[in-house]
């Protein structure tokens, strides 16, 4: 099984295999179940059935060992890859291969690998180049990723199904009705992203996805990632003297209004919109404010609109925040969630 690195914003999702043979017949969706039928996380489809309780389901006579199971969590781990093949007992002396998630070097006599200079991978190997390559995140340190693709660290599998919330926080995933057996998960790190290590990720349909006063967040996944679900990382709307509050990974918040008679302020984050300009006319003491500027993103923000006053005195609108101050950059080295806008002036 590959390795996902999955960074909010940005998905890399692999097929779940199937160890069991052709006999098996495994599913990716509830339609090719058939009628009752829902398509489990390990692949096989299940089908309502009273031996299993009120609302119990069992496992259909094509799920090979698991034919005529109740599918409950405790029966349903994500299914493990099969073995890897042996290594061959022969190769090109001195040469260096893929195989595996690992670059293997040959003994110099040609007799099989040099277990001593294997260099394990820790997304995958590339052999497409003149010399193989080990694959690997930009901003988590290689050990680190190395013990959670292999599963030295003891990841755990993040399942939550039809109806479950899970909110990704700065220290802990939590989760309302998923299962993973824990109250929690709590991160593997903070630096540049708080990240988290798991070993397997499925959000099933109608399930919700939401973060919680937390910046960049990387998820590496060392198996199965199945996102079918909800992502919700709107921001909240600005309410009374408040700026809006941003919620997702990496997101800052907009502006709080100014006070009387001042300018207005730009938002928080790197491309953040800019305040409304305030002008006063003194014969006669007008005042004319302008509003707040856009944040930027993938784009750049909108400016504010001007405030036109009678004396033609014109209040400035904010001007739109600068999407190439990294928010436009498609670099997972830093992830950024959306920059603040700007308040307007106040008259």
């Amino acid at each position: 099984m590959g390795r996902t690195l999955l960074g909010l914003g940005l998905v890399v999702g692999l097929a779940a295999c199937n160890p069991y043979g052709s006999s098996a017949f495994t599913c990716e969706t509830d339609d090719q179940c058939g009628g009752d039928g829902r398509c489990e996380v390990i692949g096989f489809c299940s089908f309502p059935d009273e031996r299993c309780g009120a609302g119990g389901r069992a496992y259909g006579e094509h799920s090979g060992p698991r034919s005529g199971d109740c599918a409950t969590s405790d029966t349903m781990p994500i299914i493990d890859a099969p073995p890897e093949p042996d290594a061959p007992a022969m190769c090109t002396p001195n040469a260096r291969y893929c195989f595996g998630s690992a670059i293997e070097t040959c003994r110099a006599d040609g007799q099989g690998f040099d277990e001593t200079l294997r260099s394990p991978c820790a997304l995958a190997c590339d052999s497409s180049g003149a010399t193989p390559q080990c694959l690997a995140a930009s901003n988590l340190s290689i050990s680190d990723q190395v013990g959670c693709g292999n599963g030295s660290d003891n990841p755990i599998d993040l399942i939550a199904r039809t109806g479950a919330v899970v909110t990704i926080g700065a220290s802990s995933i939590s989760c309302t009705g998923c299962d993973f057996g824990v109250t929690s998960i709590p991160n593997r790190g903070t630096s540049p992203n708080v990240w988290y290590c798991l070993k397997s990720l499925v959000l099933e349909r109608d399930a919700v996805l939401r973060a919680s006063n937390v910046g960049p967040v990387t998820l590496f996944v060392a198996g199965q990632t199945q996102i079918d679900a909800t992502i919700n990382f709107d921001g909240d709307d600005a309410s009374g003297t408040n700026g809006g509050r941003g919620i997702g990974p990496g997101a800052h918040n907009g502006a709080s209004n100014p006070s009387p008679n001042t300018n207005g302020t730009s938002g928080a984050g790197p491309c953040a919109g800019g305040g409304g300009q305030r002008v006063t006319n003194i014969v006669p003491t007008l005042t004319t404010a302008g509003g707040g500027g856009g944040a930027g993103a993938a784009g750049d923000g909108g400016d504010g609109g001007d405030g036109n006053g009678p004396m033609q005195d014109v209040g400035e609108g904010g001007s739109g925040g600068n999407a190439s101050a990294q928010c436009d950059s498609p670099s997972f080295a830093q992830l950024l969630g959306g920059s603040g806008g700007g308040s307007g002036g106040s008259g």
